[in-house]
């Protein structure tokens, strides 16, 4: 399980942290093999992806919360394809280990993905990197996967959504038993309590959203076990911003 002493530590300033963010994607890729084949540590190769990220990337990925504004430049078609391609390059090079990344990183690159029309082969990994980590998730780290470069809403929930049924899948997986029976026996791990909370305050923002369907907000509630939830305040208030 992803734990904050094992999270990406940069690697000091130095010659070839310089070489690096001026290198291509293919350099770069090159560059990771490399380094992988040397037993560099996990550690080491999350923090070199993530300096490559946010270097070569600066108009989407400025830091772990989203909040880049990309300039005009970023809308031109062929920017938006090297873009792409050097983002699809960086997924490929992630260490196998799901738990490598930070959360707002990784939905950090999701919302990039999702803006650049990436394969699904790459949102679909990003996703469930995110599900991985999805228990150190805050609300604005699930906003901000459906948020544009300038404030507007891509309303892109179906990706959330896939995430969470991706997290309650595992914990299904890890518990040996259905959703079901563990509501029942009440042994929603803390773990899933997290959630259950970071997903009905979610529902809650994304409420206001006028081209949200009943179906969508109903497929995510019905996600979380009843057992997960130590109270209904927020899914009632959840649904009460949404029925007004």
């Amino acid at each position: 399980a992803y734990n904050e002493s094992n999270s990406p530590m940069r690697p000091p300033p130095g010659r070839w942290m310089e070489e690096l963010s001026i290198l291509s994607v293919d350099s770069f890729k090159q560059f990771m093999v490399s380094l992988k084949s040397r037993g560099a540590r996990m550690q080491t190769l999350a923090a070199t992806v993530m300096t490559f990220a946010e270097r070569s990337l600066r108009e989407l990925v400025r830091d772990r919360t989203g909040g880049a504004a990309i300039s005009g430049r970023a809308g031109d078609v062929n920017q938006r394809r090297r873009q792409r391609e050097t983002l699809e390059g960086i997924v490929g090079t992630m260490p196998d280990e799901t738990t490598a990344f930070p959360v707002s990183f990784l939905c950090c690159l999701l919302r990039a993905a999702i803006f650049l029309d990436s394969a699904l082969a790459v949102r679909g990994e990003l996703e469930q990197r995110v599900a991985a980590v999805l228990e150190h998730a805050a609300v604005d780290d699930l906003l901000a996967v459906g948020m544009g470069y300038e404030g507007e809403r891509l309303v892109d929930h179906e990706s959330v959504r896939r995430i969470v049924a991706e997290f309650a899948e595992k914990e299904k997986e890890r518990k040996g038993s259905s959703l079901r029976d563990a509501a029942v026996r009440g042994t929603a791990s803390e773990a899933m309590q997290r959630v259950a909370k970071t997903v009905d305050l979610y529902l809650a923002e994304i409420a206001t959203d006028g081209d949200l369907s009943i179906s969508t907000f109903t497929a995510m509630a019905v996600l979380i076990p009843k057992s997960a939830r130590t109270h209904d305040d927020d899914l009632y208030r959840a649904a009460d911003i949404y029925l007004k």
